[in-house]
């Protein structure tokens, strides 16, 4: 039986065997890389070690449980993950850092530990150090989700870096010209370039939308400023005056805020649900109180809950109760008083004011709305005398410029 063998011209040249491997390796080279560079076993850190002295003890659990899920199984996704989501939920940033470098390591297509990584690096000392996190993040990240490459594009620009910054803002403009975060990035981008007209283009379709409007509105004074528009940077600045913080931009991070417990992760999970669902807000701050009762800011927190769920009555009772267990906290008198206010009981709403102001003298927004009841109750020395005081803190305040002149030209 013959044996088997290499074709004469290749058993006779080693030499051109070794170039036909070669051949080979170079044309799987780019789906071979990929795949070893997929399949390569990921260098993993050590488990980070949290020092858990005076930590609120619903904190401390869940650290201690997700930390003891890591250390039995260290080179799972799921633990590094949740040890890092239940770090960054109470604060412990640089731990949760960690954690989310091992889990972006095991789980390298998955833009989420990159871009919760960037969010903790752009908070930190060093924001530059957020960048390759972003930048992967937006790169892993599907169109339908601009939110890495606006982050990324919003922080070129804090960097100095406006032209970068354009390009990650029109390409997500490119896939939707109606994203308001966009838009808005492009408007900083033309401002910073000296385009005021530009930018006033930019701005005019979203100078109506609850979600930006007073930074637009900001925008658009400076730029009419820019333009010696005195009159309309003038009517835009008194707009500014009137206009109520823009709410902060939809984020990625709502798994990671489900995670807070503890009395700062229960305050911070009832703020973000009071806006939509006050019952719930209520139910969770009834624990809280009853958990914590003598923590005067849980109490705030559930006043605003109730008056968000119309509970009247009982809003004004925990908010008493705040001021109670924290009586010279001049936060907790002003929101008292913007409760009293919102009921239209202008006397009792000045009165809480006034302590506010007594605690906080300096606070322009106290002194405004001081002089604003005092007005409602035909006070007038006592509202020209707190519209002054408001100028005193802050000479540009519209309103109070406004409300003093309508009580002194009189």
């Amino acid at each position: 039986m013959a044996k088997a063998s290499l074709p004469n011209n290749a058993a006779a040249s080693p030499r051109r065997l070794r170039v036909l491997v070669a051949a080979l390796v170079l044309v799987a080279s780019g789906a071979g890389a990929w795949w070893i560079y997929r399949a390569w076993p990921a260098t993993l850190p050590e488990v980070p070690v949290v020092d858990l002295t005076d930590v609120d003890p619903e904190v401390a659990e869940a650290i201690s449980s997700a930390r003891a899920a890591l250390v039995k199984q260290p080179r799972s996704l799921e633990a590094w993950g949740k040890l890092g989501m239940v770090l960054h939920a109470h604060h412990f940033n640089e731990q949760a850092i960690t954690c989310y470098a091992a889990a972006a390591a095991l789980d390298r297509s998955n833009p989420t530990w990159p871009y919760y990584q960037g969010v903790l690096l752009q908070a930190g000392a060093d924001p530059m150090a957020a960048l390759p996190s972003l930048q992967r993040a937006a790169r892993l990240a599907p169109r339908d989700t601009p939110t890495p490459r606006l982050r990324l594009a919003e922080l070129l620009f804090e960097l100095g870096r406006p032209d970068e910054a354009e390009k990650d803002f029109r390409m997500v403009h490119a896939g939707d010209a109606g994203n308001v975060r966009a838009v808005l990035g492009l408007a900083h981008v033309a401002m910073a370039r000296k385009n005021y007209e530009d930018a006033l283009e930019h701005l005019r379709p979203i100078a109506e939308d609850a979600r930006v409007r007073k930074r637009a509105a900001a925008l658009a004074a400076a730029a009419y400023l820019q333009l010696g528009m005195k009159d309309e940077a003038r009517n835009a600045q008194g707009r500014l005056a009137t206009l109520p913080d823009d709410p902060p931009w939809p984020d990625l991070l709502d798994p990671v805020n489900d995670l807070r417990v503890g009395l700062v992760g229960r305050l911070e999970r009832a703020k973000s649900l009071v806006h939509h669902d006050p019952n719930a807000a209520v139910a969770l701050m009834d624990e809280t109180v009853r958990r914590y009762p003598e923590s005067d800011q849980a109490w705030v927190a559930l006043g605003a809950a109730r008056e968000f769920a119309k509970d009247f009555a009982g809003a004004e009772q925990a908010f008493e109760k705040s001021i109670a267990l924290a009586p010279k906290r001049a936060d907790h008198h002003f929101y008292l008083a913007e409760f009293l206010r919102g009921q239209k009981r202008f006397k009792e709403a000045a009165d809480a004011y006034r302590k506010a102001s007594e605690l906080r003298p300096h606070d322009a927004d106290t002194h405004l709305r001081l002089g604003e009841c005092l007005q409602e109750v035909g006070d007038r020395p006592g509202a020209i005398e707190a519209y002054r005081a408001a100028l005193r803190c802050r000479p540009d305040l519209v309103p109070a410029q406004m409300g003093l002149k309508k009580l002194t030209e009189k």
